[in-house]
C-alpha cells in the first residue's frame, strides 16, 4: 500500500508540474488581404510583450491566459491562449474609428472619481464605496445588477486578463482608448450566448465594468461609462 501511495503521489506531482508548464506561443498577424503586418503590439499580461516582425510573426515565451494584438489604424483583437493554440493566425481589420478619445474632465467635477477616470451619474443612483488595503471600489446598483469602478496598484492590467471573461461570448468588439502614450487603455463590449451583455473599460491599475446584464441595464450603465473623462491626462 505504501508503494502504491508513493507512486500515486509521484503521478500527481507530474500532473501538477505539467499543468504549470506554459509552452511558447508562435503565430502570425495579417490583414484581411493576407498581407503580413509588422510592428503589431502583442501583449499577454502580466509581463509578456513583444511586436511582430517583418513577416508578421511573433513568439511569446511567458504567455498568460489572454493575448491582445493592436496596431494603429486597425481594430484590436484579443484571443485566449487556448484559441491561439488552435489557430495561431490573427487577422486585423483596418478601422480608423477603433480609438475612443475621451476628453479631460475640465472645470466641471464628475460625480464619481477614480484615480484617472471620472464619470457623471444620475442624481438618484445607488452608489456604494468600499476601501480595502490596496484598492478602492465604487459600485452602482441598477435593479439586480451592478457596475463597478475600481482602482489600485494591481487592480487591472489594462485589459480583462482571465480567459473566463471571454467564455460564452457570441459577439465581441474592442477599441483602444486614447490616453497616456505608451500605456494600455482598452474597451470591450460583448454579448453572451444567454442574451446578456458585458462591457469593460480600463487602463493599468483601474477599470470599470458590468457583466451579465439586460438591455435596460446596458442603456443605464452605458450613459455613465460614455461620460468618461480624464481627471488628469499625465502622470504626476
Amino acid at each position: 500500500m505504501a508503494a502504491f501511495l508513493s507512486f500515486s503521489r509521484i503521478l500527481a506531482l507530474i500532473a501538477f508540474v505539467a499543468s504549470a508548464i506554459v509552452l511558447e506561443i508562435h503565430g502570425r498577424v495579417v490583414s484581411v488581404d493576407g498581407v503580413a503586418l509588422p510592428g503589431v503590439s502583442v501583449f499577454s499580461p502580466p509581463t509578456d510583450k513583444t511586436s511582430t516582425g517583418p513577416d508578421g510573426s511573433f513568439v511569446l515565451t511567458k504567455p498568460g491566459e489572454v493575448i491582445r494584438f493592436s496596431l494603429q489604424g486597425y481594430r484590436p483583437v484579443t484571443k485566449t491562449r487556448d484559441q491561439l493554440n488552435l489557430d495561431s493566425r490573427i487577422v486585423l481589420h483596418k478601422d480608423q474609428h477603433a480609438v475612443w478619445s475621451p476628453p479631460a474632465c475640465g472645470t466641471s467635477a464628475p460625480s464619481i472619481r477614480g484615480e484617472f477616470m471620472g464619470f457623471s451619474i444620475p442624481p438618484d443612483a445607488k452608489v456604494e464605496r468600499n476601501v480595502y488595503d490596496d484598492y478602492t471600489t465604487i459600485s452602482i446598483q441598477y435593479k439586480q445588477y451592478e457596475m463597478r469602478l475600481g482602482w489600485g496598484p494591481a487592480y487591472s492590467w489594462g485589459l480583462p486578463t482571465l480567459a473566463s471573461y471571454y467564455d460564452g461570448l457570441v459577439q465581441l468588439e474592442e477599441r483602444d482608448i486614447d490616453h497616456l502614450p505608451g500605456t494600455i487603455n482598452t474597451e470591450y463590449r460583448g454579448v453572451r450566448s444567454n442574451g446578456t451583455y458585458w462591457r469593460w473599460v480600463g487602463r493599468i491599475g483601474e477599470s470599470v465594468s458590468y457583466d451579465q446584464v439586460d438591455k435596460e441595464a446596458v442603456a443605464y450603465y452605458d450613459r455613465i461609462i460614455d461620460s468618461l473623462c480624464w481627471l488628469r491626462p499625465y502622470w504626476r
